[in-house]
């Protein structure tokens, strides 16, 4: 059996999704340039906000929180020193 979705309602999941990875991307800019992470952190930890938004993840919870453990996970892996104190501090 196919699920068929209306074009209407498929291009509203569409920019709804695309306008929360945006504001998730800021999101997770912002605090990085506060914790002074690099490129790479940033990018990392927007690949693990993409795949907690695709498994659905993501709801009932804030977006602050998400990108905040995104940050912390791409902390634990890249065995970043500043992982703990920062993230109480500017969470």
């Amino acid at each position: 059996m196919t699920l068929i979705i209306p074009c209407s309602r498929l291009l509203k999941i569409i920019v709804k999704t695309t306008i929360y990875f945006v504001a998730g991307k800021k999101r997770i800019q912002q605090l990085a340039s506060q914790m002074n992470l690099n490129q790479h952190c940033v990018d990392t930890a927007f690949n693990f906000f993409k795949m907690a938004v695709s498994k659905r993840m993501t709801r009932g919870r804030k977006t602050t929180h998400v990108v905040a453990a995104c940050l912390y996970l791409v902390c634990r892996t890249e065995k970043t020193s500043r992982i703990f104190w920062s993230m109480i501090t500017f969470s």
